[in-house]
């Protein structure tokens, strides 16, 4: 098994090469491109579309960070029922302590003292 330094340079090894592609990848793909919101429909009477022009590592850039923000919008969104069951758990156990101190009041004696996880 790896130890924890050889971790942290393997992570950071792994962030710096993506960081790399990346500014290698914007540097080769900087030429403008015109971004509209919609098709051109002009001919049947809908509005022209709002344009935009930037260069095309900009446009890459900003829909991979809307991809991620949607997946991790997902992942959150599908793990509610692991956390919503973890929070039961939670109280659960805060009431059964409380039951354990309330019994360990009403005997008057010390009970043995449970293991922590």
């Amino acid at each position: 098994m790896l130890k924890e330094g050889a971790v942290r340079r393997l992570k950071f090894l792994f962030v710096f090469l993506f960081a790399l592609v990346i500014g290698v990848l914007s540097v080769a793909n900087s030429g403008p491109v015109s971004v509209r919101a919609w098709p051109d429909l002009s001919d049947y009477g809908v509005a022209a579309a709002p344009e935009a022009t930037l260069p095309l590592f900009i446009f890459g850039l900003f829909c991979g960070l809307v991809g991620f923000l949607l997946g991790a919008a997902r992942e959150w969104a599908r793990e509610g029922r692991i956390r919503r069951t973890a929070r039961q758990a939670r109280k659960e156990a805060a009431a059964l302590r409380a039951k354990v101190d309330a019994l360990a009041e009403e005997k008057g004696e010390d009970l043995p003292a449970l293991p922590s996880r």
